[in-house]
């Protein structure tokens, strides 16, 4: 055993860390997801969709999605049909590390 695939994830941590030293996993998490469903997959995505995937509480999802929005990693915008949803995407910073984890 080699243990390629945990140096991959190593990697992953430590990229992440660049962006805040004492980042949780579960805002980690939110935003693989978050990545996959929206950039890499092109679909649509609410802060409640996460929370869900999370198996968490909207509130807990809402601070998730509060400190990715503090590290400009993502954008939430409201649903024009029903304004107490939020969309989420990718901001261009958010993008750039999308691909530099997924190169990893």
């Amino acid at each position: 055993m080699v243990g390629r695939g945990l140096e991959k994830k190593i990697k992953l941590i430590q990229e992440f860390r660049k962006v805040d030293p004492f980042i949780s996993s579960q805002t980690l998490f939110a935003f693989l997801y978050i990545a996959q469903q929206t950039y890499f997959r092109a679909e649509s995505l609410r802060v409640l969709d996460v929370g869900h995937e999370m198996d968490t509480t909207s509130a807990s999802a809402s601070r998730n999605m509060a400190l990715l929005v503090k590290y400009n990693l993502i954008a939430l915008y409201e649903n024009p049909e029903k304004r107490i949803e939020k969309f989420i995407k990718l901001t261009k910073q958010g993008k750039l590390l999308a691909k530099k984890l997924e190169a990893l």
